[in-house]
């Protein structure tokens, strides 16, 4: 048993034994050397169990790299930043984000997938890089000289080539943590340890520094311990060196960084133009060089931030095309593609024709009786948007059908056509129709619609043709509007002279003395065979095929006539209906006259005069001429009764220019014997000597003054006596008058 000085002695040793240690443990803990040791030997546990809990990599480097891209495909940002390392994907994943905001992760994507495997080590893999996609591939164990993806997380960033891509392989920040993979390989961890804002696969290699464990800050086993966490004071000044470091870096990397040019025009995202040249403008920063994927043309982008680039050459079909802008240092920025879609090819026609042509009234060229024309064509063209119609070079209208219709509004010569354009512009033209329009090429000019005297059933019919070109009667019809008479004008004589007379007859040739040219019967759709005594509304109608007509001219409505014919008449005397101008609309009542009985032509069957004019000139119609002989001062009558005291008788005339004749028959048109004939030269008035020889009371007797043409071609004299003695043939032209008188004291 101890006793007291004992015990007193053991306690004081005791206690300056615990003295001692608190002191020591004191020291360890105080000391600033034993503090960093202990928070290194902490940094790094939880760095081992970071690394022990991360799963993610595959079982090589290419592997890694291909699910990093697999996920950057799928836009899964979150699963993509889990291939860097702990500490930067934060970072990471808020770059990434920022790129798939600003829809750049493609241009991401196509840059990584240019790494290639050049070398691999247990201990290293090496990887290239290609620069552009016109560059051979590039070892990145040196810098590149042409950087090209640093522009793809947007606004802030650096532009720097890439530099050495080395990794540790089979090794992570400490040696002890096993590999995730069954080969030795690395993550993209370890693949991929610094992509961030700055620097796009630039990688320093992770160099472990094994650490044993010492006492005192002392280095135990050689070892040396990593840089443990800072005190307070100095983890705020590298704190605030780094955030210096951060902010000139951003500095820097905004100071370079360009935004994509923007297309302005064309503005269609697909322009379709018929042109193998286009203006392509738009917007970019100032004094940025603005160039495209389609060929060498380059411009500036001017101070206005506008540039202009014209590129031609285009081939057919579809272009993709972008402008790409590209600073000073190399740093580009694409547009987004515009397709440019060149169809140069015109759509082509298979026919064309004008209905009035097909159908012409005249064998010699197109002539049209109406100012209405019929267009047809087609085109085997698939890509047509419309047609046009031209008229003299002209465009009256558009249609999207294969026919149409120009109307003129007088008499000429039209050249029409047809084109067709497809949905660029492309257009292809139809050669020329020429067609001339004669409005009443052919009229009705004179209608015995009572007969004769020999028999009320010897009804005619006259026509005339005062247009310059023979007539095509073939697709002709006389109509009447109750149906009879219907008579198709084809089944005899194929044409009706130019500026002469077509004489129809009834039944036979008998109906008068004057050579016809038809002899038909007057039936119909009715049951009439005649010309009805109570009045008709007739018609020259030419058909075009099909339903399509056109009326070359008609008789006045029965209504504007008092409910019958405007002229002529049946019993007693059978007069005429005469027209009195064929260049007026024969619907006029104005234009029908009866026959003046003074003036007419040829016989009826049984010898007796005509009081008509059956193709001659209508008696209405002649032009106003005079005569007379002494004792008159002035011009006889129409059919008045007159007894010259001598031969000096003077002819007056108007209206007929050049040389000019006058002759005095005994007679009528078409039977008489000519007393004298005489050159009137070019005076409106002649005296000559017409004695008369044995003149008889009631003795019937005309004058006729006539133009004579100087030349060659034509023999008026001749031709005009041969008609006003026998009616043979017509008057060579219009150009004359008639007087009828007769001689002898009237009743």
């Amino acid at each position: 048993m101890l006793n007291g000085t004992s015990k007193r002695f053991l306690l004081g040793f005791l206690g300056i034994i615990v003295v001692g240690l608190l002191v020591w443990v004191g020291v360890a803990y105080l000391n600033p050397e034993g503090r960093q040791e202990r928070a290194a030997i902490e940094y790094f546990e939880n760095l081992e169990k970071e690394y022990e809990n991360d799963t993610f990599g595959g079982a090589t480097p290419e592997e890694t790299l291909a699910l990093f891209i697999e996920a950057l495909e799928a836009e899964d940002v979150e699963l993509a930043s889990k291939y860097f390392l702990p500490d930067d994907r934060e970072e990471m994943k808020s770059d990434l984000e920022k790129a798939k905001q600003e829809q750049q992760l493609s241009q991401v994507i196509e840059r990584i997938k240019n790494f290639e495997l050049d070398k691999k080590t247990d201990k290293e893999a090496f990887f290239s890089i290609v620069a552009a996609p016109e560059a051979p591939l590039v070892s990145v164990t040196a810098p590149l000289a042409e950087p090209s993806v640093g522009e793809v997380f947007g606004g802030d960033v650096d532009v720097v080539a890439p530099e050495v891509v080395v990794v540790p392989v089979g090794e992570s920040p400490l040696a002890e943590i096993p590999v995730e993979s069954e080969e030795v390989a690395t993550d993209v961890d370890d693949l991929l340890t610094d992509i961030d804002g700055d620097d796009l696969l630039e990688s320093e290699p992770y160099q472990p520094q094994p650490y044993q464990p010492g006492f005192g800050g002392g280095s135990g086993g050689g070892g040396t311990a990593p840089e443990a966490p800072q005190d307070d004071a100095e983890e705020s000044e590298s704190a605030e060196e780094e955030e210096e470091e951060e902010a000139e870096e951003e500095e820097e990397s905004a100071a370079v960084v360009i935004s994509a040019p923007i297309i302005i025009s064309p503005a269609d995202d697909v322009f379709d133009t018929a042109t193998t040249s286009l203006t392509f403008s738009g917007t970019a920063s100032s004094t940025l060089v603005i160039s495209n994927n389609f060929n060498n043309a380059t411009t500036t982008a001017d101070e206005n931030e506008s540039w202009t680039l014209v590129l031609s050459n285009f081939p057919e079909g579809e272009t993709a095309i972008q402008i790409i802008a590209a600073n000073s240092e190399g740093m580009t920025a694409t547009s987004s593609a515009k397709t440019i879609s060149v169809d140069t090819i015109a759509p082509v026609f298979g026919s064309f024709s004008v209905l009035q042509c097909e159908y012409s009234l005249s064998s010699e060229t197109c002539l049209s009786g109406g100012m209405t024309l019929n267009l047809s064509w087609s085109s085997s063209s698939t890509d047509i948007a419309y047609y046009a119609l031209v008229r003299d070079g002209v465009l009256t209208a558009t249609t999207t059908d294969a026919s149409g219709t120009i109307t003129v509004s007088a008499d000429g010569s039209y050249n029409l056509q047809a084109a067709v354009y497809d949905a660029v512009g492309n257009g292809a033209t139809t050669t020329a129709q020429s067609v001339e329009v004669v409005t009443r090429p052919l009229v009705i000019n004179e209608i015995a619609w009572g007969g004769t005297d020999a028999s009320s059933a010897d009804e005619w019919v006259e026509l005339f043709s005062p247009s310059n070109h023979d007539i095509t009667l073939a697709n002709v019809s006389l109509v009447a509007e109750d149906g009879a008479p219907d008579i198709s004008l084809g089944d005899g004589a194929a044409t009706a002279t130019s500026s002469g007379f077509y004489l129809i007859e009834r039944t036979d040739g008998n109906t008068t003395s004057v050579v016809e040219d038809l002899v038909v019967a007057f039936s119909g759709s009715g049951g009439s065979s005649d010309l009805g005594n109570g009045g008709e509304v007739l018609s020259l109608v030419q058909y075009l095929g099909g339903f399509a007509t056109t009326t070359l001219d008609e008789t006045p409505a029965l209504s504007d006539c008092g409910g019958g014919w405007c002229g002529g008449s049946a019993g007693s005397d059978y007069l005429s209906m005469e027209r009195v101008s064929f260049g007026v609309d024969g619907a006029l009542a104005t234009n029908w006259k009866s026959n003046n009985t003074f003036t007419v032509n040829g016989t009826d069957a049984d010898g007796g005069a005509l009081n008509g004019t059956p193709r001659a000139q209508n008696s209405v119609s002649l032009l106003a001429i005079g005569y007379f002989c002494p004792s008159e001062t002035s011009s006889f009558s129409e059919g008045g009764y007159y007894i010259p005291e001598s031969g000096s008788c003077k002819y007056v005339y108007s209206g007929i220019s050049g040389t000019v004749y006058g002759d005095l028959y005994r007679g009528v048109v078409a039977s008489s014997t000519i007393v004298n004939g005489h050159s009137l030269g070019t005076s409106p008035s002649s005296q000559q000597n017409d004695d008369i020889l044995n003149p008889i009371q009631g003795e019937r007797l005309f004058a006729a003054i006539y133009k004579v043409r100087n030349s060659f071609s034509y023999n008026d004299v001749a031709d005009f006596r041969a008609f006003f003695k026998t009616g043979a043939g017509a008057p060579p032209h219009l150009d004359y008058g008639v007087l009828n008188w007769r001689y002898g004291v009237g009743p």
